[in-house]
C-alpha cells in the first residue's frame, strides 16, 4: 500500500477582532475596523476596500504567495480608471474653456473630481504613507516620504480648497495621477526584480514536481508497485522510478538501471554524463535514454537544489557595499529635499505667486526627486548577475562576493581534483616492510573507503580492480590534511592501520615520485607499503589558467601533495616555476595563502575541493569550490562551481567586472537623474503629473540596462578569443 501524502497544515487566519492581523492582499496591518471577506469559506482581513477588491481580482496576494507585481497590478488596474475620469473632468478647462465656465461645470466637476479622486488616494496611496510611517519609525527616510507627501498633501490641500470655495486650489488631478503612475512604476520595477529572481522560484518549485515511488522489491520491469506522488512527499530511503525524459525529483543513488544523464540545470554542463549502479545523481536532472531506479539520500532543504536555492535567497537578501551607500545617500537626500521643496514654497508665496501655483511648484520637487532609480540601481544589476551565473552553474553565495571578484590579484589552486580529474590510479605498490603488496593494498583500501579524498578512491578502486578480499574496518577517523587511521581484524588480531602523507605515517618522506603522488601505509606503526598514484590534468585545467592569466591575474598552485607532483602539474599548465608550493597541511596552505596577500597587495582567491581545502577556502579573500568537492568545501567556499569545467571561472571573473560596470553605470544615471531633474524642477513650472512620467522613465532605463546586462552574461562564457 502507499503512504499517504504528508497533511498539510491549514493557515489558521487572524481573528477579526485582532488588531495585529495584516491584510490577505498587500499584508498592511488591518486594525480591529478593516474590513472583512469571506474567501473560501475563510474570513479574511483587508486594510481598505480597494485591497478587498483587488484580491478578488488578483486571487491570491503577496503574503499567500501571490508575486508582489500581481499586488501592484491590481491596485493599479483599479486606480487607473477612477484616475482617467478625474483627469478628463480637470483637462476640460484646457481643451473646451466655453464649457469649463459654465455654471454646471463650476458646481459639480469640483465635487465628482474629489468623489473619483478619494478612492485612487485611498486605494493607492495608503501603502505608501504606510511605507514612508513605518522607515520613519525605524529612523529611516525612504522615498516613500517624498511620495505619500505629495500625493496626499496634493489632496488635501484640494479638500481646503473645495471646502471654502477656492476652486483654483485644487490639485485633484495631481493627486490621482501622482498616485497612479507611482503605482506604474512600483509595478514595473517589481515585475523586474521577479524576472531576475526567477530561477529562483524555479528551484523552489520543483519541490512539487510528480515523482513515481515504488513498493520495496519493486523495480524497472514491474508494472505494479508504483504510486504517484509529490516530490515533496518523498523521504530519505525511498525507491522512485524516474523515466526518461522525466526530472529527477530528489537527490539519490542509482540502484538499477545506466543512462545518460543531464546536468545543465543544475550545472550549467550542456553534455550529458553516464551513470550506473552506485552513482549519485541530482535533482533536477533528467535521464535522456534510459529509465533509472534511485534511492533517495536527500529531501527537500538538504538536496543540492535546496542548497542552491538557499543561496540564492541570502543572495537576493543581503545589501552590498554600494547598495548601503545607496541607502545613507538617500536618508540625507530625501530629508534635503522635503526642506528644498517647503523653501521654496515659502519662496513663491513671498514673490506674490499665489497658493496654488506655489504648492504645485514644491509638489514637483518633489516627486521629481524621488530616488526610485537610485533604489533599484544595485539590486537588479546583482540580481540579474547571481541569477543567470546560477543558470550557467555558477553559485555566487552573496552580491558582496560578486563584487570583491574584479578587485582579486591572485588565484591559487589546489591540484588533485581541482586541476586534475580526481581520480588517481595506483601505478606502483612498493612493500617497505615484510608483508606483500597485495595484502598491504587490501589493508590500506579497508580503512580508506571511509574517506572522501580523490587518492582515498584511486586505492579503493585498485584494490576492486585486483579483485582482492577487502576486509572491514573499525574505529576509522579522517584527519584532515593528512590522512586516514583505523583498525582491521588479521587473523584474530586487530591492526592499526594508518594511510596517508609519508611524513605523518614516519619513517621519512622518501624520495620524491615525481609526477606521481605519493601515499604511505603503516602496520601498527611500523612502515609496510608506499603507494604512487597518477592523475590526468582536467581538460578545462589549461585554458582556465590561461584565460585568468591574460586577464592579468597571478596564478598559483598550493596542494598538499609532493613537491615533484605539484611541480608537474604547474609545468603542465605552463606555469612559471615559482608557481608550485607543495607538500602543504592545510595550516600550511592558509599560511601560504596569507604570504601571497601580503606580497600581491590584494585580494586573493582560492580555487579547492577537499576536506583539507576548507581552511584555505575559509582564509582566502573569496573561495571557490568545484562541484566534485566535499559538502564541507562547498559550504565553506564563497562560490560553488556545480560541475567540474574550470573553464567558467574566467567567464565569472569576466561576468562580475561586466556587473559592476553595469551597477556603476545604473548609479551614474540615476544620480545624474535625480540632479538635473531636481534643478529644471526648481526652476521651471513644470506640472507634478509631468514630473512623475519622468521619475518612471528613469525607473525604466535602469530597468532595461539590468536586462541588457542579463542577456550579455552567457557570452562570458565563451572562449576568450570570441569575446
Amino acid at each position: 500500500m502507499s503512504r499517504p501524502a504528508a497533511p498539510v497544515p491549514a493557515a489558521v487566519p487572524s481573528g477579526p477582532d485582532d488588531p495585529a492581523a495584516a491584510c490577505a492582499h498587500c499584508g498592511l496591518p488591518s486594525g480591529t475596523r478593516g474590513p472583512r471577506r469571506t474567501v473560501d469559506g475563510v474570513a479574511r482581513p483587508f486594510c481598505c476596500v480597494g485591497c478587498s477588491i483587488a484580491f478578488g481580482i488578483a486571487g491570491r496576494g503577496g503574503r499567500e504567495g501571490g508575486s508582489e507585481s500581481a499586488v501592484w497590478l491590481a491596485r493599479m488596474a483599479l486606480g487607473t480608471v477612477l484616475a482617467m475620469l478625474v483627469m478628463s473632468i480637470a483637462y476640460v478647462e484646457y481643451f473646451d474653456p466655453e464649457s469649463a465656465a459654465s455654471e454646471e461645470y463650476r458646481r459639480f466637476a469640483p465635487w465628482a473630481m474629489f468623489l473619483l479622486a478619494t478612492p485612487v488616494v485611498l486605494l493607492l496611496g495608503v501603502p505608501f504613507a504606510y511605507g514612508a510611517w513605518t522607515s520613519l519609525a525605524r529612523r529611516r527616510v525612504s522615498a516613500d516620504v517624498l511620495i505619500a507627501v505629495g500625493i496626499f498633501a496634493a489632496w488635501a490641500g484640494s479638500v481646503v480648497g473645495l471646502v471654502t470655495g477656492r476652486s483654483g486650489a485644487l490639485f485633484l488631478d495631481t493627486a490621482a495621477g501622482l498616485a497612479t503612475l507611482v503605482t506604474v512604476g512600483r509595478w514595473i520595477e517589481s515585475t523586474a526584480k521577479e524576472k531576475a529572481a526567477r530561477r529562483l522560484r524555479e528551484f523552489l518549485s520543483e519541490a512539487e514536481r510528480p515523482a513515481t515511488r515504488l513498493d520495496p522489491g519493486r523495480g524497472i520491469g514491474d508494472g505494479a508497485g508504483r504510486h504517484a506522488v509529490r516530490a515533496s512527499d518523498l523521504v530519505v530511503g525511498d525507491r522512485v522510478l524516474v523515466l526518461p525524459g522525466e526530472r529527477v525529483p530528489a537527490d539519490g543513488v542509482v540502484e538499477e538501471g545506466r543512462a545518460m544523464v543531464d546536468d545543465a540545470a543544475l550545472t550549467g554542463e550542456p553534455l550529458p554524463r553516464p551513470v550506473a549502479p552506485g552513482e549519485a545523481v541530482a535533482a533536477p536532472s533528467i535521464p535522456t535514454d534510459g529509465p533509472l531506479v534511485l534511492r533517495v539520500t536527500a529531501v527537500g532543504r538538504s538536496t543540492r537544489l535546496g542548497e542552491v536555492a538557499a543561496v540564492l535567497a541570502r543572495a537576493r537578501a543581503e545589501q552590498s557595499p554600494v547598495e548601503r551607500l545607496a541607502d545613507r545617500v538617500s536618508s540625507v537626500f530625501v530629508p534635503g529635499v522635503v526642506v528644498l521643496a517647503l523653501a521654496l514654497l515659502a519662496l513663491d508665496v513671498v514673490q506674490g505667486r499665489s497658493w496654488a501655483d506655489a504648492g504645485l511648484h514644491a509638489l514637483t520637487v518633489l516627486v521629481i526627486a524621488c530616488p526610485c532609480s537610485l533604489a533599484i540601481a544595485t539590486p537588479l544589476a546583482v540580481t540579474a548577475a547571481i541569477g543567470r551565473l546560477a543558470e550557467r552553474g555558477v553559485l555566487v553565495r552573496t552580491g558582496l562576493v560578486l563584487a570583491g571578484l574584479p578587485r582579486v590579484a591572485v588565484v591559487a589552486f589546489d591540484k588533485t581534483g581541482t586541476l586534475t580529474e580526481g581520480r588517481p590510479e595506483v601505478v606502483t605498490v612498493v612493500p617497505t616492510g615484510s608483508r606483500p603488496a597485495d595484502d598491504v593494498l587490501a589493508l590500506a583500501a579497508a580503512v580508506e573507503a571511509g574517506s572522501e579524498h580523490a587518492l582515498a578512491r584511486g586505492v579503493v578502486a585498485a584494490a576492486a580492480a585486483r579483485g582482492l578480499a577487502v576486509p572491514a574496518a573499525r574505529d576509522v577517523a579522517v584527519v584532515a590534511g593528512q590522512g586516514v587511521v583505523g583498525t582491521v581484524e588479521v587473523a584474530g588480531r586487530a591492526v592499526v592501520v594508518r594511510v596517508g602523507r609519508p611524513s605523518w605515517i614516519g619513517g621519512g618522506a622518501g624520495p620524491d615520485a615525481g609526477r606521481a603522488s605519493v601515499v604511505a601505509v603503516s602496520l601498527d606503526g611500523q612502515p609496510a607499503a608506499r603507494l604512487e598514484l597518477a592523475d590526468r590534468l582536467r581538460p578545462s585545467a589549461r585554458p582556465a589558467v590561461d584565460a585568468l592569466v591574460a586577464a592579468g591575474m597571478r596564478v598559483v598552485v598550493v596542494s598538499g601533495d609532493t613537491p615533484g607532483a605539484t611541480a608537474a602539474v604547474v609545468a603542465d599548465l605552463g606555469l612559471p616555476t615559482d608557481a608550485a608550493t607543495g607538500g602543504q597541511s592545510p595550516g600550511g596552505k592558509v599560511e601560504a595563502l596569507r604570504a601571497l596577500r601580503a606580497e600581491a597587495g590584494g585580494p586573493v582567491a582560492f580555487v579547492g575541493d577537499g576536506l583539507n581545502d576548507a581552511p584555505a577556502l575559509a582564509a582566502a579573500d573569496l573561495g571557490l569550490a568545484v562541484g566534485s568537492g566535499t559538502d564541507l568545501a562547498r559550504e565553506t567556499a564563497d562560490v560553488s562551481l556545480l560541475g567540474d569545467d574550470l573553464s567558467r571561472l574566467p567567464g565569472l571573473f569576466r561576468a562580475a567586472r561586466r556587473t559592476r560596470a553595469a551597477v556603476r553605470w545604473n548609479l551614474f544615471w540615476a544620480f545624474s537623474y535625480n540632479v538635473v531633474g531636481l534643478g529644471l524642477a526648481a526652476v521651471s513650472s513644470m506640472r507634478p503629473v509631468y514630473a512623475a512620467f519622468a521619475m518612471v522613465a528613469s525607473s525604466l532605463f535602469v530597468i532595461g540596462s539590468s536586462a541588457r546586462l542579463r542577456s550579455l552574461l552567457p557570452d562570458d562564457f565563451r572562449p576568450r578569443d570570441a569575446d
